[in-house]
């Protein structure tokens, strides 16, 4: 019999399993609370001659070799169970479970038969119920398989997208530091007949031609700082990076001397009309 103590109100109380908890054999052979029938209780399931119960106890119990004492069996005594023999006391044995069922297939009666039956028929219950169990653990493991190709393709396609992320970052972050695209002022609408007739003429790409200027705007005035004035301009408009045409433009004194410069260009090689043509030397009389 099991106990439990409850802490609350420092008492014992007595748990008592219900038939559920235990087998249809175990029921049969009224095992109880503790785990325990006794032989007499089970030679009576085995409907034996009442007369014999001595020597089957000798036979079964205290003489056989697989069975110890105080273990499998204890021996007690029950008074005044024999009222027709003047009430002398009877010698019983406390079974333990295990016990009890190796004894209730020992035996050639229909009883004898019933209990090997009924464990034949739990055996094969458990191996039908291990073949289902094993079927499912190959179902599960089959599950846990594709789950884990599942797994193994989100993190392939997440280091994929991770990897597209930071290229787009970085692409971001390129184009960011470009430069914004000029807007077409009215200098600029002014100005930009004028760089495609020398580029044109040298048969250069604009891009060529802007650098070439801003050389000879260099070896004209010395003293203005073409980079300094970029390096302002984008300063001042919070820009990482900018145009020199823009940061030119920008600058009114700059602005004026450019313009200057390219409508000299212009006269000297005859790329303007009613302006008379000036000599001077640029780097541009390399053509």
């Amino acid at each position: 019999m099991r106990k439990s103590k409850d802490n609350k109100n420092n008492t014992t109380t007595t748990i008592t399993p219900s038939a559920s908890d235990k087998t249809p054999i175990e029921i049969a052979l009224q095992i109880d609370s503790d785990g325990m029938t006794t032989a007499s209780k089970l030679y009576s399931f085995l409907e034996l001659n009442p007369s014999n119960f001595a020597s089957w106890c000798r036979r079964n119990i205290t003489r056989n070799k697989f069975a110890t004492e105080n273990e499998d069996y204890i021996v007690f005594v029950v008074e005044n169970e024999n009222p027709k023999l003047g009430g002398r006391p009877k010698t019983d044995y406390k079974l333990t479970s295990e016990f009890a069922k190796k004894l209730s297939m020992t035996g050639n009666t229909e009883k004898h038969e019933q209990a090997r039956d009924y464990f034949i028929a739990c055996e094969q219950g458990l191996k039908i119920a291990t073949i289902k169990l094993q079927a499912r653990n190959d179902d599960i493991q089959a599950l846990a398989q594709s789950v884990n190709n599942l797994v193994q393709k989100i993190d392939n396609k997440f280091d994929s997208l991770e990897s597209r992320v930071f290229t787009l970052e970085n692409t971001a972050t390129t184009l960011k530091s470009l430069p914004k695209k000029r807007r077409f002022t009215y200098w600029s609408s002014k100005m930009f007949p004028k760089y495609q007739a020398l580029a044109e003429y040298f048969e250069i790409q604009l891009k060529d031609l802007y650098k070439n200027l801003y050389r000879e705007f260099q070896n004209m005035y010395p003293d203005i700082e073409l980079n300094q004035i970029v390096d302002d301009y984008c300063y001042e408009n919070k820009l990482e990076t900018c145009y020199t045409l823009d940061a030119i433009e920008h600058d009114k004194t700059v602005r004026v001397l450019f313009e200057q410069l390219v409508d000299t260009l212009l006269e000297k090689y005859d790329l303007v009309l009613h302006k008379e043509k000036l000599v001077v030397s640029t780097i541009f009389d390399t053509k």
